[in-house]
């Protein structure tokens, strides 16, 4: 029968009737929780006054759901934060390119992009019980931040003066940027080892090889791929794994 979930543990059939269920009568939860399903449609088998064997066939796109979606922090939550971020970051790119209008808008996209990506990191740091996966990317942020800000100040300070400010200023920051790739490739391989999506980490490597090349064509291509690699990996996220001091992770 086919049927509709209204709130957490009941679904209005189309027969007329309603039916309760529980999370382990329902074949494709994929992480799931009982709160997000409102609103989707599903098909399931009636036993008494209980739905058994129920299918998740339509999922709820109201202004409910995807405030679950915002809040939860089970796969599925995590996931729509992540693709949700990916998306409004490269919409704000697009925007940005809009004179005055998306000069305005460009930042508030990439603020809210930048928001969303550390709610999921949050989230993920909190299932998967990992003591170095927001500290990676913490460290990340903070050293990029810092040798840039560092570099600027000697750049503008003594580049003016000689040109051993703007050696010194671009030394900083290469050290700052290499730095920083470290434990951004760190938090990477990290996340993909617990989503058990190997694109993420493939998606760094050649985000780092469209940045070198991207005075050329191929260099554009690349980072296109980077970015579809990335969405790949976060779409086939499934599962978040729990992280024990005996994993080994990989690095391709």
């Amino acid at each position: 029968m086919k049927g509709k979930i209204l709130a957490v543990g009941l679904i209005s059939g189309e027969d007329g009737n309603r039916y309760t269920f529980e999370a382990s009568d329902v074949s494709n939860l994929e992480g799931r929780s009982m709160e997000n399903l409102t609103g989707c449609e599903v098909d399931f088998e009636v036993s008494g006054d209980m739905a058994k064997n129920i299918f998740i066939t339509g999922r709820s796109i109201n202004m409910a759901n995807i405030q679950g979606q915002l809040m939860a922090n089970d796969t599925q939550g995590i996931r729509f934060k992540f693709l949700l971020a990916i998306g409004i970051y490269f919409i704000g790119s697009i925007i940005s390119l809009i004179p005055i209008v998306g000069w305005i808008l460009g930042p508030i996209l990439f603020i809210g992009a930048f928001v969303l990506f550390v709610m999921a990191v949050l989230g993920t740091k909190q299932t998967s019980e990992s003591k170095t996966l927001l500290k990676n990317f913490i460290l990340s942020l903070i050293i990029a931040f810092i040798a840039g800000i560092v570099a600027m100040i000697f750049g503008f300070i003594f580049g003016f003066s000689n040109s051993f400010g703007i050696v010194v200023a671009i030394i900083i920051a290469c050290a700052g940027g290499i730095a920083a790739f470290v434990y951004h490739l760190l938090f990477f391989r990290e996340l993909a080892f617990i989503t058990g999506q190997k694109f993420l980490l493939w998606a760094v490597y050649l985000n780092v090889l469209g940045g070198l090349t991207a005075i050329i064509f191929i260099g554009w291509l690349i980072l296109f791929g980077a970015l579809a690699l990335f969405i790949l990996g976060f779409y086939k996220m499934q599962e978040i794994r729990k992280r024990t001091e005996a994993d080994i992770m990989p690095w391709f």
